[in-house]
């Protein structure tokens, strides 16, 4: 089980959320790792500490909307990372603002809906937890923000078209080599036509993070091809990605099948 909560509705279009959930983050956490149009999770941007299987965290958060839906807050606390060389536990912070500019999101986001909705939206996120890492000696604290924007609109001939791209500020994070800065693009597309075993989804996507202690850059390109047997409830899909670090290099292909039950 990777929720387990209870929502008390505080207000017209405000709630209280307190067990264990996804935290305010940024959009590829929010999506979860089987809403995204490529396989490989975003690892190499998306770096925030989350301690709990599938990015939850056990906590509580105020998750609220605004101007008819379009702007969407929340704001949470939770155990955050727990490192039994830190001395004393502290509570991670967090919080997002997003808004949309065409179709209504809500809290829980996609990295693509395949075409059910128009979507425009741009969102801010921040997290910061006090002496995350360390030792009895000294401890350091953990502060990152990110930017990230989705465009996806249906074309009129039928076809879907997807951009999405987040911008990442590691700022304190126990040691130079983690602190610096992030970024990622990622294009998909969707031709209209149901093909032999559903709809199809072409995607790229390009990942960099630049450390602030000057080692070298890591950088990796994804491209896949899915088909979309059910939505993401039910895909098949090859995958290919290339992951560098100065001269050291990996590529990978992947034949992944997933299931939503």
């Amino acid at each position: 089980m990777l929720d387990s909560l209870v929502k008390v509705k505080l207000a017209d279009n405000i709630q209280l959320w307190a067990g264990r959930f996804i935290p305010p983050s940024d959009r590829s956490n929010l999506s979860g790792a089987y809403n995204l149009p490529t396989w490989q999770y975003p690892g190499v941007v998306s770096r925030y500490p989350i301690p709990k299987k599938g990015g939850r965290d056990d906590g509580f958060a105020i998750i609220g909307s605004a101007a008819g839906g379009q702007l969407d807050y929340s704001l949470g606390m939770f155990g955050g990372k727990a490192d039994a060389t830190v001395p004393e536990d502290t509570e991670s912070v967090s919080g997002r603002v997003a808004y949309s500019f065409l179709d209504k999101e809500g809290y829980l986001t996609r990295s693509t809906y395949l075409g059910s909705k128009d979507i425009m939206t741009i969102g801010y996120t921040f997290m910061k937890q006090s002496d995350a890492f360390g030792d009895e000696s000294a401890t350091t604290d953990f502060s990152a923000s990110n930017v990230d924007f989705l465009l996806e609109k249906n074309l009129a001939d039928g076809s879907v078209a997807t951009l999405e791209a987040a911008l990442y500020d590691y700022d304190e994070f126990g040691a130079a080599s983690k602190e610096g800065d992030a970024t990622m693009v990622s294009l998909a597309y969707m031709p209209d036509g149901i093909f032999s075993l559903g709809r199809l989804q072409a995607s790229v996507r390009y990942q960099e993070f630049s450390p602030d202690d000057n080692s070298d850059d890591t950088t990796r390109v994804d491209v896949g091809l899915t088909s979309l047997i059910k939505g993401h409830g039910a895909r098949v899909g090859i995958y290919y990605g290339d992951q560098e670090t100065g001269s050291s290099s990996t590529e990978t292909i992947k034949l992944g099948i997933q299931l939503k039950l």
